[in-house]
C-alpha cells in the first residue's frame, strides 16, 4: 500500500436521504452504533472519515449530541450534512466524486 502512496485507510458514508423520526427505531440506532463502535474500537487508524450525509434537521442536532460524547480525534473524523449543497463539496475534499454512484451524480 505505501509504495502505491496509499494509507490503507477508508472513508464511510452513510446516505439518511429520506429517513424520518418513525424509521429510526432501535434496530437502526443499534446499527450505526455498532458499525462505529467497531470501527474506533477495532480499526482506530483505518477510519479517514465518515461522513452522513442527507441528515434532516431533526437528526444533525442528535448526531451532534451523539458525536460530543466521542474523543476529540474521532469526532474531528466525522461529518453530519445537509443535502448535496452541503456534502458535495465536503465530499471533494476526501474523494473523487466520479467513484459514488449515478444517483449521487458519480460515474459508478
Amino acid at each position: 500500500l505505501e509504495t502505491m502512496g496509499h494509507r490503507g485507510q477508508w472513508t464511510t458514508i452513510f446516505d439518511l436521504q429520506g429517513i424520518r423520526l418513525s424509521g429510526l427505531d432501535s434496530k437502526a440506532l443499534e446499527f450505526i452504533r455498532r458499525y462505529i463502535a467497531l470501527d474506533f474500537e477495532h480499526y482506530p487508524e483505518r477510519l479517514a472519515k465518515c461522513f452522513f450525509i442527507n441528515v434532516p434537521g431533526f437528526l444533525k442536532w442528535f448526531c451532534r449530541r451523539v458525536c460530543a460524547f466521542l474523543d476529540a480525534r474521532t469526532r474531528q473524523k466525522i461529518s453530519i450534512l445537509g443535502g448535496p449543497d452541503d456534502w458535495k463539496h465536503a465530499l471533494a475534499g476526501t474523494l473523487d466524486l466520479h467513484i459514488l454512484p449515478k444517483y449521487f451524480d458519480g460515474a459508478a
